[in-house]
């Protein structure tokens, strides 16, 4: 149900055939590195040091002017980790912040800085009981780090993200498992201004399966999802909350092909609150119920320091204010691969559909990642990236000369890391 000051509304677009990285630009480099040697995965503890220096040229830095505007920029990255493995589970801790420094032309964007901060757990409880956990704090003036699941592109503003999850899989029989999972995420997308709304976001989600190991290479699952988004936006004039509910049941069978083959099948009907297509000039107006479909296809290869995936999802992941679910429909390959032991890639094409009270956007990307390993400790890095979204999505943006307008990001990044693992007796 929504109330607040009546808002206009916009028609949607027709579809148009359609679907940053697995993690933020840079935090690629994060998932690239440490391949070679890792003493923190061996028991005990680990401390983890780390700082990277990068120069980046980014050809799309300000969304809210009438002509791209571009620069060149120095981040400088120092990061902590800390981690243990004992007999019972795994620890890891880690805290990171940039620090930038931009060209003449973008000097009003300088310090602007990014803050991650991540607490995760797995404990064996019993021999037949396992709980995991995440906790995740980011900070930062690119909107696209929080919006990555659905590759949306968004205007610089300062934007926070609190998330937590937890998890238990218990064995019930040789065959039969259960799993409950929980997850919350808070987003805050900063105070209106004369040209966007602000928006704050509660997103909780609970999920919940049922599997059996039919055979060796046969499983299948019986999942249901529960979600919730609060949402408020504010501009000067108006404030608008909405609370929205929803609910999914999905099959999902997985078979392995072969030794290095994997492929996964799921889909269900879901049954979502959304915003109405006209807006009720009394205080509260009540949101209207559809059905669609969650769907996931996806095959995956894995051998040695070789992964490749291709996946089709249809799901909603985030929440925008009091707009709702954000809708994403997604196309995804991803590959990571280590060659001679020195040199690492990474890639990651997707197609992506997104749908926000009653308005469709279409976005394509292609990340591409490189580390040369100088040494255990030492590795250069090299990141290619191609963003590109055809219109802004609802409420997310105003500052543009129009919602209809396009908009791209390519970033090209060259830099250095040095990472050392260091064991505390």
């Amino acid at each position: 149900m929504t109330t607040g000051t009546q808002r206009p509304r916009r028609t949607p677009r027709k579809p148009i055939s359609a679907a940053l990285a697995a993690f933020a630009f840079l935090a690629a480099a994060g998932s690239a590195r440490g391949q070679i040697v890792r003493p923190e995965d061996l028991p005990g503890w680990s401390l983890v040091p780390s700082v990277q220096t990068i120069g980046l040229y980014e050809d799309n830095v300000i969304l809210n002017v009438n002509t791209p505007t571009s620069g060149t920029f120095l981040r400088v990255t120092p990061s902590l980790e800390t981690h243990y493995r004992g007999p019972l589970g795994f620890f890891s801790a880690s805290y990171s912040i940039d620090r930038e420094r931009h060209s003449e032309s973008l000097k009003g964007l300088d310090d602007l800085a990014r803050q991650v901060g991540t607490l995760s757990f797995q404990s064996r409880a019993n021999e037949r009981t396992s709980l995991s956990g995440t906790a995740n704090y980011i900070t930062t003036e690119r909107p696209e780090e929080v919006f990555d699941a659905a590759n949306l592109i968004s205007t610089v503003r300062r934007t926070t993200r609190l998330l937590g999850n937890v998890g238990v899989e218990h064995t019930l029989t040789p065959k039969w498992r259960a799993n409950v999972d929980y997850t919350l995420t808070v987003d805050d997308f900063g105070d209106a201004t004369e040209v966007r709304p602000g928006a704050r976001t509660i997103f909780d989600q609970l999920h919940a399966a049922l599997t059996v190991q039919k055979t060796e290479r046969n499983a299948f699952s019986l999942q249901y999802d529960a979600r919730n988004v609060v949402g408020e936006e504010r501009t000067f004039r108006s404030v608008t909350r909405g609370v929205f509910w929803s609910s999914s049941l999905t099959g999902r069978w997985a078979r392995k092909l072969s030794p290095h083959f994997t492929a996964t099948v799921a889909a269900g009907p879901r049954l979502s609150q959304v915003v109405p297509a006209v807006i009720s000039p009394s205080a509260t107006t009540p949101t209207e119920w559809k059905l669609d479909t969650e769907a996931l296809a996806s095959i995956a290869y894995r051998r040695n320091d070789q992964r490749v995936s291709m996946s089709y999802t249809r799901t909603q992941s985030l929440g925008y204010g009091a707009s709702g679910f954000i809708n994403t429909e997604s196309l995804e390959a991803r590959g990571a691969w280590l060659v001679a032991q020195r040199l690492r890639l990474t890639v990651r094409p997707g197609v992506y559909r997104n749908s926000l009270a009653g308005l469709i956007a279409d976005s394509y990307r292609f990340d591409s990642f490189a580390s040369y390993y100088l040494a255990s400790w030492a590795s250069l890095d090299a990141v290619v990236s191609y963003k590109y979204q055809d219109r802004a999505l609802a409420l997310a943006d105003f500052a543009v000369t129009s919602v209809l307008r396009s908009r791209t990001r390519n970033r090209v990044a060259f830099g250095v890391t040095f990472r050392r693992a260091i064991r505390l007796e």
